[in-house]
């Protein structure tokens, strides 16, 4: 049980601290805490182990079981330490399945947030870039979007990119907007 635990979760834990950017924590308490139960339920089969020889030779030898209660009972004794200790290895397991889904949240959040940004980065960028050419429209009384992208031989949803519009029919006199790779003006 401990090997199959370890074959999950080291894996993780090694590659969330490989990854880029991230701050390599200290390994959580309970990964401890699993190692050392671990240790001890392999210690209390070996001690199990080392009783049972003993205890057969001993059944063969006395069939009246006078001298094999001892031994029984210390079995006894040793399985229900080895259950106990199965079932805080399985209370440790599901403590570490929960702190996982916990990064996992986390993780996905930051992966969000960085796209958004991202995303905002390149929008800026291309409004730069336009500005930097100098094609700057002053929107006039009764223009739409649809006449001044025809004006520079553009598509309408490149001017909404490029401007950051949210709502294409609500553009105003005044209004100043970026020329994404627009020619001078066609009228």
């Amino acid at each position: 049980m401990a090997g199959r635990l370890g074959t999950m979760f080291f894996p993780a834990l090694l590659f969330l601290q490989g990854c880029s950017g991230l701050e390599t924590a200290p390994p959580p308490p309970y990964l401890a805490r699993q190692a050392s139960l671990a240790e001890d339920v392999a210690s209390l089969q070996q001690e199990i182990r080392s009783l049972k020889a003993p205890q057969e030779e001993n059944d063969r030898r006395f069939s009246d079981g006078a001298f094999t209660r001892p031994l029984e009972k210390t079995l006894a004794g040793l399985s229900r330490r080895i259950d106990a200790l199965d079932a805080r290895m399985s209370a440790v397991e599901k403590e570490a399945a929960d702190d996982r889904i916990a990064i996992d949240k986390k993780f996905q959040a930051v992966i969000e947030v960085v796209e958004s940004e991202n995303a905002q980065l390149k929008r800026e960028i291309r409004r730069a870039r336009t500005a930097a050419r100098g094609v700057i429209h002053t929107v006039q009384e009764g223009e739409t979007l649809a006449v001044i992208a025809n004006t520079y031989g553009v598509r309408p949803g490149d001017l909404v990119e490029a401007n950051n519009i949210k709502d294409p029919d609500r553009i105003h006199a005044g209004q100043k907007l970026a020329i994404p790779g627009g020619e001078t003006g066609r009228n």
